[in-house]
């Protein structure tokens, strides 16, 4: 297993590609079945404070994946920004990795 590994949450159909970043320096971003609705990570924030172990909420499901956002049950996915939506931005065009 990779050195860098984890546990992504599982989703079986998500409604579209959310594109939820795993790390905007890059940019990477968590696979698509890794997104879950607000309520359900409501759900298990609250399961994880009252229980107070530190241990993954059970109220939703878990595979192995990477701290880049990959999932270790599911091809690589080639997701690229095409460009810039953050309209504070300040990264001259030609360097930042999403013009």
């Amino acid at each position: 297993m990779p050195t860098r590994c984890g546990f992504q949450t599982i989703r079986l159909r998500p409604p579209r590609t959310p594109n939820v970043i795993a790390d905007p320096g890059f940019p990477l971003f968590h696979h698509p079945r890794s997104a879950l609705p607000v309520g359900r990570i409501r759900a298990a924030v609250e399961e994880y404070c009252r229980a107070g172990t530190g241990h993954r909420p059970t109220c939703i499901g878990w595979t192995p994946g990477q701290t880049s956002g990959r999932r270790l049950d599911s091809p690589v996915a080639e997701t690229y920004i095409t460009h810039c939506e953050d309209p504070w931005c300040e990264i001259p065009e030609p360097q930042h990795p999403a013009h």
